[in-house]
């Protein structure tokens, strides 16, 4: 069961589980990389077929293209154009127009993972030799981190560092812009891709456990929870995308699918909620941690929450309210009142 703490005038908090349904079940010999353009249409790699598929929004599909190397993660760079790092015999990667024109890039090492930063650079994976290569605009491959295991799926966080799934170091870690490696995550069992939300949250697909995991933006190693976890009818999870607040799934060559998974947490930002020009609470909805903001007038000494009964759930003293924080992951599914006390007056957020 998924916690996530929605405030509203009152302050309100709201837990809920993940369902998935199936979105696309025919037309697809083993998906693996996906991708949302700016329309909304999916573009589905297929691993065996050497084919991308375009999927309407009405569902209608379409070849987008043929290519050469066995399609793993793809992405869309800012002009639209989508990127596709192949594996196989063929090992390239290669660049889509929106018109479906084609261009190639030798590469070697097994691509796999691919991501694309705000100036237009490539990153991807080779999963075999270990290293994270970049590519620029200009058309320059370096070695932008090497000594990874096999790193697999990359994804940006909302500051611009590299995020790398090394798959069989059982890890998510992190290169910054100065291409400093650290680990952020440990101890996963068979971690594959990752993607990431909105409002900075990471989930991760693990390929023997059937689960994607939840890693909370400003978390820490350990803060890493069970998302969802698929019965065998959902096959192994394997690449993922996030659009219009649900995330998508593909599923591999046993079911052949593209599953949605819908959940209030996904596709929402640090929204705030504002009280009088006095306080602010955010991110909204909120998961594990509550941020209140307040301006010089209001000096926060107690919180306390309440279930919608009245009931009182909780009180945080000032120890613990650690730099306007609390944190709220042990609280039980359903809707709660905030109230928030100082020496001058109260504040009650639903």
């Amino acid at each position: 069961m998924k916690k996530i703490l929605l405030f509203t005038l009152l302050s309100t908090v709201s837990i809920n589980a993940q369902t998935p349904t199936d979105y696309v079940t025919t037309g697809f010999n083993t998906p693996s990389g996906i991708a949302f353009d700016a329309s909304g249409n999916l573009f589905v790699a297929d691993y065996y077929t050497y084919k991308v598929t375009k999927v309407a929004p009405n569902l209608a599909q379409t070849n987008f293209a043929t290519v050469n190397g066995t399609p793993q993660q793809i992405a869309f760079d800012a002009a639209g154009n989508l990127w596709l790092a192949g594996s196989g015999f063929i090992q390239e990667i290669e660049k889509i127009t929106p018109a479906g024109v084609i261009t190639t890039y030798s590469a070697s090492g097994s691509p796999y993972g691919i991501a694309i930063d705000a100036s237009g650079n490539v990153f991807y994976s080779e999963s075999n030799s270990g290293d994270i290569k970049k590519r620029t605009p200009e058309g320059v491959t370096t070695t932008f981190a090497s000594n990874f295991i096999q790193p697999n799926g990359l994804a940006f966080d909302k500051s611009g560092n590299l995020l790398v799934v090394d798959k069989l170091d059982g890890a998510v870690k992190k290169i910054t812009t100065d291409g400093v490696v650290s680990k952020l995550i440990s101890g996963m069992n068979n971690p594959t891709n990752l993607v990431v939300a909105p409002n900075g949250d990471l989930y991760i697909s693990t390929g023997s456990q059937n689960r994607i995991f939840r890693f909370p933006a400003g978390g820490v190693d350990g803060d890493q929870q069970q998302f969802i976890r698929f019965n065998i009818n959902y096959d192994t999870p394997a690449q993922m995308a996030i659009y219009n607040g649900a995330l998508y799934v593909s599923t591999g060559s046993h079911t052949k699918k593209i599953i949605k998974v819908t959940s209030p947490s996904l596709g929402l930002g640090d929204t705030k909620k504002t009280i009088n020009n006095s306080l602010a609470i955010y991110p909204n909805p909120a998961t594990d941690y509550l941020h209140i903001e307040s301006n010089s007038d209001v000096t926060i000494e107690t919180i306390d929450l309440y279930d919608m009964t009245g009931r009182a759930v909780q009180n945080f003293k000032p120890a613990d309210i650690q730099n306007n924080t609390i944190k709220v992951s042990n609280v039980t599914s359903g809707n709660y009142i905030l109230k928030v006390n100082n020496t001058s007056k109260k504040i009650i957020i639903k």
